[in-house]
């Protein structure tokens, strides 16, 4: 006959009090992939032959998992209010399923191989029965005989209810009495004290099965000889002691790998910042050279509007000037040729045109005049002259 040991412990963010707790990463960390273990017991050796089953392998993922989910977990209290979890609530679960080491390992690899592989799948059975999700189990290989790490978590957070002696009681009868149907007729139920037994007793054989229990609870205890008691206590203090140790060397080593995974983030945020920042800068420059060759262009046509316009005006002006001397000329034509129309007339007729005369010299007076109040136009060569004779003409007459 073969019975399963099956502890539980309660797991926490920090070190749990009580026989039945503990600190999550640490117990993640000694079971799993890392194995920061110091039991002599341990075959580093063999570890790599452990068989691994659900979501995680390492024992800081799932660490660092469990303390997320708590993390975002909100209790709403009688008022309504959303509130964080404790400091110190259980965020986790741990459970060792250890059958006999001489029953287990006097079995052939085959059966053996059955007989964990039907186990861990009773067991999570048993769990998630009763509420509570299995995240990763690890079947130890590399020390004395072979049993199961399994390590999951309440998404409820009501450990401290689930995890209670009814719960104890029910997984040391109900995973044996599944094995047992699934035809490893040997396992029986692990269990000290059978007071579901005991309710179907006579009151005689009650009270005879009490007292044998407390005797043998009692030997258990103090059935040793002085002698081997303080060996064994002395022995129990240097474990303690070297636990300890090995405790602080965790944490420390914790802490440090805590240290480094926050150093690396932050250096990884700072480096993606820094490309953000240089992505920005390139976009703004690349902004700047573009908006920067817009107004060159604009200046380049602006240039060749000016100077197209400085051409138009150099010809307009040029134009100008042409009709300005060309009608001058024409006008200096007419003059000319009403002068001399005028003394041939004259001369011609001096009394009988002397009227006709004076006009066109006023005509002509009044041409030269016009010439002479348009700004800019200059009076066509001779016409002073011209204008002197016709003066002296007049005065002669």
């Amino acid at each position: 006959m073969a019975k399963i040991g099956m502890p539980t412990l309660k797991l926490k963010s920090g070190y749990g009090k009580g026989k039945h707790a503990g600190n999550a990463r640490a117990v993640a960390l000694e079971a799993l992939e890392e194995r920061f273990c110091s039991d002599e017991d341990l075959n580093k050796s063999k570890t790599k032959f452990n068989v691994y089953q659900g979501q995680f392998r390492s024992g800081e993922a799932l660490a660092n998992y469990w303390e997320e989910q708590a993390d975002n977990y909100r209790v709403i209290d009688k008022n309504g209010n959303a509130k964080k979890l404790r400091s110190d609530a259980s965020i986790g679960f741990a459970l060792i399923a250890k059958p006999d080491s001489a029953y287990v390992m006097d079995m052939n690899e085959q059966q053996r191989a059955r007989f964990m592989t039907a186990l861990y799948a009773v067991t999570k059975e048993v769990l998630e029965r009763r509420g509570l999700t299995v995240d990763a189990s690890v079947l130890h290989k590399d020390e004395i005989s072979d049993h199961w790490h399994i390590f999951g978590h309440d998404k409820d957070y009501q450990l401290g209810k689930k995890l209670n002696l009814s719960f104890f009681k029910a997984l040391n009868r109900e995973v044996p009495k599944r094995m047992r149907q699934l035809g490893w007729k040997d396992v029986e139920d692990c269990i000290a004290y059978d007071d579901e037994a005991v309710k179907k007793m006579t009151d005689t054989a009650a009270v005879t099965y009490k007292e044998q229990h407390k005797a043998a609870k009692k030997k258990r205890q103090h059935g040793k000889s002085s002698a081997a008691f303080k060996a064994e206590k002395r022995l129990e203090d240097k474990k303690a002691a070297f636990q300890a140790q090995v405790n602080e060397e965790r944490e420390y080593r914790i802490s440090q790998k805590r240290s480094i995974r926050e150093s690396k983030t932050k250096l990884a945020d700072d480096r993606k910042a820094l490309e953000a920042e240089q992505k920005q800068l390139k976009a703004d420059r690349a902004k700047l050279t573009t908006k920067q060759n817009s107004i060159i262009a604009r200046e380049t046509a602006l240039n060749r509007s000016q100077s197209v316009l400085d051409e138009e005006r150099k010809e307009f002006a040029k134009k100008q000037r042409e009709a300005v001397i060309e009608q001058n000329r024409a006008i200096s034509e007419g003059i000319e040729k009403g002068v001399e129309a005028a003394k041939a007339a004259y001369e011609a007729n001096k009394k009988a045109n002397d009227e006709v005369v004076k006009k066109l010299i006023k005509e002509v007076k009044q041409q030269i005049n016009a010439i002479q109040r348009v700004p800019g136009r200059r009076v066509p060569e001779g016409v002073e002259q011209l204008q002197k004779k016709l003066d002296d003409y007049q005065m002669g007459n």
